[in-house]
């Protein structure tokens, strides 16, 4: 893969405007891209040769003659309405056209496939969404967890679950299930008014009936960020305190009520003194053999780990790879497969992995690259899934609108 010398958000803030519309519009300068184009997640290989620029071209070359009609970049990002003010923090779909999506405003927004509306209010700030089906959702927020169900996607109706187990100064920071009778709630906290800061998880799990806590996922004192998982494993990640350090945690169990283990995440080699992984940023599964992660280390050099596996999933080998300081920072990751992964991040970062490379897609509609940052992606498939974040809604389709 080759790299960039150096990007255009970082040349957006030393050469302001000028270095916008050398972005925008560079197309045969082998060291520029544009804010849609480039390198995001560093290669297999380590490579010092600089990405052909041009990869979002297209949209420049007819974006000024239809600006005003244009919905859908060159790779197929439709950019729908979104109500001024209002950003994203998570996304979710039914799978038959239905999108609901969470807002820091605390907004739940219902997507029905033409416009979004504003389909309820909460009390407090929502922060991941999931679903087992169109009339069977799970909101997470800050303060406990809301049930929405109803006869209709239409008519779904949101209510808090009463006395849900564990901490309650914990909030749960991210939800996922295999099922309607098989889901996960997790979150995490720390506190920095003592040293070493303390780090306290919270770890729930629904069999359809009752929310229980998992008491040995909680004694191990991680300040959980996230879950998700597949069929076989379920994908836990977050932060604990280890003397006078923070470290990323990644467990992995059937979620069965077997024993958790720890996944090591490979050091930086290039590292000093503290070459561990710090805190997992992202994190998420392509398939059964193929995983994405992405944090820093505590010397806060920015990464990206990589876990295949040749056994169908039940061992993972690891790859440790150095991101630059310039490098956009990933919220956000998903894929199909090993070959068709996604990352998404701050700045209109929406990259895609081949299997070889990482590279920019073209999501700008204008001649002006996407400057809103993104939080949350879900998926249905490579030419299906939704990003979200700050004021935008992206829809990844084939179907020349949103």
């Amino acid at each position: 893969m080759k790299r960039l010398d150096l990007s255009c958000a970082a040349l957006l803030g030393l050469m302001g405007a000028a270095a916008l519309l050398a972005c925008a519009d560079s197309n045969d300068a082998p060291g520029e891209t544009s804010d849609d184009a480039g390198p995001i997640l560093a290669p297999t290989e380590a490579s010092v040769d600089p990405i052909e620029s041009g990869v979002d071209a297209g949209a420049d070359a007819h974006a000024d003659a239809d600006a005003s009609k244009r919905l859908c970049s060159d790779d197929g990002f439709c950019h729908t309405v979104v109500p001024e003010g209002l950003r994203f923090r998570g996304v979710w779909g039914d799978g038959a056209g239905i999108v609901w999506g969470i807002t820091l405003e605390k907004n739940v927004m219902r997507w029905d496939g033409s416009t979004w509306t504003a389909f309820a209010q909460l009390d407090a700030v929502p922060t991941a969404i999931w679903g087992s089906g169109p009339t069977d959702l799970w909101i997470a927020t800050t303060s406990g967890l809301l049930h929405g169900i109803g006869s209709s996607s239409a008519t779904v109706a949101f209510a808090p679950i009463e006395d849900l187990p564990g901490d309650v100064t914990v909030p749960v920071l991210s939800i996922w299930g295999r099922s309607a009778t098989d889901i996960w709630a997790v979150g995490g906290r720390k506190d920095d008014l003592v040293w070493p800061a303390a780090t306290k998880g919270r770890a729930l799990h629904y069999d359809g009936t009752t929310w229980s806590t998992d008491a040995t996922l909680t004694s191990r004192s991680v300040a959980f960020a996230g879950v998700t998982g597949n069929a076989s494993s379920v994908w836990l990640y977050g932060t604990a305190t280890e003397g006078f350090f923070q470290r990323a945690r990644l467990l992995r169990g059937p979620g069965d009520g077997s024993p958790w283990s720890t996944v090591a995440l490979p050091d930086d080699p290039a590292g000093l003194y503290y070459p561990f992984a710090k805190v997992v940023t992202a994190f998420g599964l392509s398939s059964d053999t193929s995983i994405w992660a992405a944090g820093e280390t505590m010397e806060g050099t920015k990464a990206s780990w990589q876990g295949t596996s040749s056994d169908d999933g039940t061992t993972f080998t690891w790859r440790f790879a150095k991101r630059e300081s310039w490098e956009r920072s990933i919220s956000g990751l998903w894929g199909t497969a090993p070959n068709d992964s996604w990352a998404i991040g701050e700045v209109g970062l929406v990259s895609h992995w081949d299997g070889t490379e990482w590279k920019q897609s073209a999501v700008r509609v204008t001649g002006s690259p996407v400057g809103k940052s993104l939080w949350a992606i879900w998926g249905k498939s490579s030419d299906d899934f939704w990003v979200v974040g700050d004021e935008i809604a992206l829809h990844k389709t084939t179907a020349g609108k949103p």
